[in-house]
């Protein structure tokens, strides 16, 4: 069970929303495109996200954007004070009660931490894209229980054979998950590392700062909000250039379903 109450009102207000943004000109006629506004226009079909999941963190401004303190980020209040003897609880806490253990917490303390996920596109496609190497392919892998219905075929009991699957399944339909890389307004660009000055950059396709500044088990029934048994372990997950470590993520999946 995670204790809800110990998360702040400001901790999840920013988490993972995805906002459908219309934009209306009023009063204004429609007008038609010359060749040159037309041929400046590009598009491509498939959805594009960006997502991001904060806690205990602070946004003043509402942008997207977490405030930074130096290096660090800004956090709700009496939150990454670092004391863990006092007794009195910090603002910011997750806690964790397990089955069979009554009155048992494993509580973490000074939790805070921001993820952010960007360039992650969504379209549809069909397997025969996927240009997938045949010879891994196993058949037993699309079996149901019996071990000799194809649930991919149900009517036809065709799931081909090992290092060859049947000719149907270029034609099935899947959703297609891509990860191209790092945009830099331009195009897509690979992520680089100067190891002389120990500065990086490009790796942002998913970005992840997260403290934990002590770990403890707390007792009682209320123990989710007890300090007393200080820590014996804290998790720190950040860059030497910014609070967030980055990764840059290139590929695509392709999932489909029966």
């Amino acid at each position: 069970m995670i204790d809800l109450a110990s998360f702040s009102k400001d901790s999840l207000r920013s988490a993972a929303a995805l906002a459908l943004i219309v934009v209306v000109k009023a009063n204004a006629e429609m007008v038609p495109i010359d060749d040159g506004e037309l041929q400046a226009i590009t598009g491509q079909s498939g959805v594009s996200l960006a997502l991001e999941l904060d806690i205990n963190v602070q946004d003043s401004n509402e942008d997207g954007l977490v405030d930074l303190n130096g290096q660090n980020f800004q956090t709700i209040a009496n939150c990454g004070t670092g004391d863990f003897s006092s007794g009195t609880p910090g603002s910011c806490r997750l806690a964790l009660s397990f089955a069979n253990r009554s009155n048992e917490w494993l509580v973490l303390k000074d939790y805070y931490g921001s993820l952010r996920v960007d360039n992650l596109y969504l379209d549809g496609g069909y397997l025969r894209d996927a240009a997938n190497a045949t010879s891994s392919y196993d058949p037993n892998k699309f079996l149901a229980s019996d071990g000799t219905t194809c649930l991919v075929d149900p009517s036809g009991n065709d799931c081909g054979s090992s290092g060859a699957p049947p000719a149907y399944f270029d034609d099935l339909a899947a959703i297609v998950i891509s990860m191209p890389g790092v945009y830099d307004g331009v195009q897509f660009t690979p992520a680089s590392y100067n190891s002389s000055t120990g500065q990086s950059t490009g790796y942002d396709s998913l970005e992840m700062g997260l403290t934990i500044g002590g770990m403890s088990v707390e007792y009682g029934s209320n123990g989710y909000l007890q300090n007393n048994l200080g820590s014996f372990i804290g998790i720190k997950i950040g860059d030497n250039n910014s609070p967030y470590a980055g990764a840059d993520i290139q590929g695509r999946a392709y999932v489909f379903g029966f």
